[in-house]
């Protein structure tokens, strides 16, 4: 039976998986957090913000190109990255951050959202900028049927959870080679999509409570009239 998508399974998941090293390297510091959002023409807007302040910049640049390709249609568009100084004066207070427009990451219709695309595009970066644990949220996106809560083999592991209005999922790679990242959506837990209420008139539940209420009331007024030396006349 498969598990619902629901923060107390995906909480139930990470405790078990807290025994082992591996959870220590997924509830670490995330080395970037992705955001992808579908626009309103279709388009998935992804936006990356790297934990590193001397991440370089033409890495990532290169990193959300290699996104675009490896999605194929139109490849990524508007690529555009920036080093951002909140405190002028201090290297920590820097931020490399990019953003960029591609095709597949979500998949509305089929209720996919691609986590393994963009972990091969983050992988194999060079030390120290190497990339272990990604963040990634797919913005105003709820669970579908096919939407994957959590995958784990040899190379990659990455667990959802519902978070406000969006799906997030912690992502641990355990290699560095992209061919390596793959996920059989097959395998994967997906989560159990509630019955749709039926629509029609009352429930029986509904019309008791409804019938108890009134035989409550009326048993109100017979005690109250008696109460004041008064009786229910008698037809």
């Amino acid at each position: 039976m498969r598990k619902p998508f629901a923060p107390a399974a995906i909480l139930a998941g990470t405790a078990l998986l807290g025994a082992s090293a591996s959870a220590q390297a997924v509830l670490s510091a995330p080395d970037a957090i992705i955001s992808v959002r579908m626009d309103n023409i279709g388009a998935n807007i992804v936006s990356a913000s790297m934990r590193s302040p001397n991440y370089p910049p033409e890495l990532l640049q290169r990193q959300l190109t290699d996104l675009g390709k490896r999605l194929g249609g139109q490849g990524a568009r508007g690529v555009t990255v920036i080093r951002d100084t909140f405190r002028p004066g201090d290297p920590s207070a820097t931020i490399v951050k990019g953003s960029c427009g591609v095709d597949g990451l979500i998949d509305r219709k089929e209720g996919r959202l691609m986590v393994a695309p963009i972990a091969q595009a983050f992988a194999g970066a060079p030390a120290p900028y190497t990339i272990h644990r990604l963040l990634v949220s797919f913005d105003g996106e709820v669970p579908g049927r096919r939407t994957l809560v959590r995958a784990s083999n040899h190379d990659l592991v990455f667990s959802g959870r519902v978070v406000g209005n969006s799906v997030e999922y912690d992502v641990e790679l355990r290699s560095q080679d992209p061919q390596r990242l793959i996920v059989d959506e097959n395998v994967g837990d997906h989560p159990v999509v509630p019955a749709t209420p039926k629509k029609g008139g009352p429930e029986p539940l509904t019309i008791a409570l409804v019938a108890v209420a009134v035989a409550a009331a009326g048993a109100l007024v017979y005690c109250l009239l008696l109460m004041f030396g008064r009786r229910p006349a008698v037809k």
